[in-house]
């Protein structure tokens, strides 16, 4: 309340400890931001034209199976689409370069990879749409390896690869 400002709620709504938190506390406020920013939240311009994209899922090698972490970051991002309604949510599945084990044609673990990505794009839209996201907003793609994140060849950059991005569009 200080320098007579008020936060002013509409009926229904909760202020709860954490909002509290938020309004009142610079340094509660910093470290939200710190942890937006940390999520791999980016514009994709600098004009800010209601386009952004979310590159926080990530995937183990050769799976398209949620983590909890990502379950939770898909209902809070389900929460903030369900109040902002971009018209159009697009999910972006990747993969690594790696083959898969058994496999030695490069042609069919590009294959491979591919329908991965699908079914990645796919187990975030069914998330998605079980937070209460509509279906119809959601597109998805498969890229496969063709769109790396990171171009070297270790570890670190495989684990970067194998992703999900949102791309959210007003």
């Amino acid at each position: 309340m200080e320098n007579k400002r008020y936060a002013i709620t509409e009926k229904g709504q909760i202020l709860n400890k954490e909002s509290l938190l938020l309004l009142y506390d610079k340094q509660q406020r910093e470290r939200i931001n710190r942890m937006i920013a940390d999520c791999g939240w980016r514009n994709a311009d600098s004009r800010l034209e209601g386009k952004g994209i979310f590159r926080n899922l990530t995937f183990d090698t050769g799976k398209a199976t949620l983590t909890k972490f990502a379950k939770q970051q898909i209902k809070n991002l389900a929460a903030a689409f369900n109040k902002s309604l971009p018209s159009l949510i697009k999910l972006h599945g990747h993969t690594d370069s790696q083959g898969f084990r058994g496999i030695s044609e490069p042609e069919e673990n590009k294959r491979l990879n591919l329908k991965l990505s699908q079914q990645r794009a796919k187990a975030v839209k069914r998330e998605l749409v079980a937070q209460g996201v509509y279906e119809k907003r959601i597109q998805i793609r498969g890229y496969g390896q063709s769109r790396p994140l990171v171009k070297e060849n270790s570890v670190k950059a495989w684990a970067k690869n194998r992703r999900v991005e949102i791309e959210s569009v007003d």
